[in-house]
């Protein structure tokens, strides 16, 4: 069966992990976050792997979760499941992960970028959450951590979506190229500099803060008790969005 991630190790250390659904806008299906969740778990324990990029193929970053599998109801404990080891593994992986933003980052997309050590994007990236318009609160514990609680609260509110330039002004991303460049030395050099930082914490784990962790970790925990749900009122009976209100509201 192919896979639906692309990874390359090379010689400096640096790993390339690609979402490789570009049909798909890279969505995140039961099998790409098992695969993710896989992948790092393997790299988090091989010494060859100094900083993982997390980047998408084609013109797009991640689109959110594939909805495509939120209407199928006898899927519901593998969508919980195999989300709760998706964030967990990308929270927690003890390397520096760079997000390299490639394009649009949307919903979840966008969850995953936040989920990483940082960001770097091309001009073409735009970040937003328009699951907000059907019910869906987005994640917003670490996103407030990185723009502040204000941007943080006006972006989970209202589900606008911004540009790499503006990502940039609040501090979601720490850099941004035009995307030829992006494509041919960003990616790289933003890495190689992450590299740098593996280098001086002695390959220890590079996290945030034990309290932050806890909070994170405790959110997931509760959303997995919380179990699916349903959202009666949206077209198509949608399955799914189990998020903890804990973790993702915007009134914590």
């Amino acid at each position: 069966m192919s896979r639906d991630i692309e990874t390359q190790v090379a010689d400096d250390g640096v790993a390339t992990l690609t979402l490789a659904r570009g049909e798909r806008r890279n969505a995140l299906s039961i099998k790409l976050r098992d695969e993710i969740t896989e992948q790092l778990e393997e790299w988090a324990a091989d010494p060859a792997v100094r900083v993982v990029v997390l980047t998408g193929s084609g013109p797009t970053f991640c689109a959110g979760f594939d909805l495509n599998e939120f209407g199928q109801a006898e899927l519901a404990h593998q969508i919980k499941d195999s989300s709760r080891r998706y964030h967990l593994a990308v929270w927690k992986f003890p390397k520096p992960l760079v997000a390299a933003v490639n394009g649009p980052a949307m919903g979840g997309g966008m969850d995953l970028s936040v989920l990483c050590d940082c960001r770097i994007a091309s001009t073409a990236a735009v970040f937003g959450h328009p699951e907000i318009k059907f019910g869906a609160a987005p994640l917003f514990t670490p996103l407030q951590w990185i723009v502040g609680l204000g941007n943080a609260r006006e972006l989970c509110l209202t589900g606008r979506r911004i540009d790499a330039a503006e990502a940039l002004r609040m501090g979601l991303v720490t850099r941004i190229t035009e995307p030829d460049e992006f494509a041919q030395r960003g990616l790289r050099n933003g890495a190689v500099d992450h590299r740098g930082a593996a280098d001086r914490a002695g390959g220890g784990e590079v996290l945030p803060d034990q309290q932050r962790q806890c909070d994170v970790r405790r959110g997931l925990r509760r959303r997995a008790r919380q179990g699916v749900r349903r959202l009666p009122d949206r077209p198509g009976g949608v399955i799914g969005y189990w998020w903890s209100r804990s973790m993702r509201t915007v009134r914590s």
